[in-house]
């Protein structure tokens, strides 16, 4: 009987130090970006030239952003490739050259059903954020 409480023990410690090993999905897209292009995605719009740009998101479950003028925070979680944006909150300055990036980016991130794919290419990580409305297209910093 005492065997039996010590393997149920050690099985417990293994779980225990095993599961702060384990990925948190935020990890997926978790980083710094700048936005490349966004809008249909037949069809993207390149992001301004001259513009700086990004995006944050942390592995608390937090980001924050700027496209151009007003800056953006809010939360997020991740299920598989399933994005969920929540307490998406803005400044609201108007800025004439930023206003239709702006606004096209923030309506993306504020639509249900968003979805992203996250990937290296020519030694780049890249974010692409997917809705019924549009696509936000990202690369990311390696930091």
């Amino acid at each position: 009987m005492w065997q039996k409480g010590i393997i149920i023990g050690v099985l417990l410690l293994i779980t225990i130090i095993f599961s702060g090993c384990l990925n948190s999905p935020n990890e997926a897209i978790a980083g710094g970006y700048w936005l490349i292009a966004y809008g249909n995605p037949s069809s993207t719009t390149p992001a301004l030239e001259d513009v700086t740009t990004s995006i944050r998101f942390n592995l608390d479950g937090t980001f924050n952003g700027n496209m151009g003028c007003n800056s953006f925070s809010g939360k997020y979680t991740v299920d598989g490739n399933k994005l969920t944006i929540s307490n998406l909150a803005s400044t609201e300055m108007y800025c004439e050259k930023t206003s239709a990036q702006e606004t096209a980016v923030l309506n993306i991130l504020s639509s249900d059903n968003l979805h992203f794919l996250s990937k290296w290419e020519d030694g780049h990580p890249y974010l692409t954020i997917t809705s019924d409305i549009g696509v936000i297209i990202l690369q990311g910093t390696i930091d």
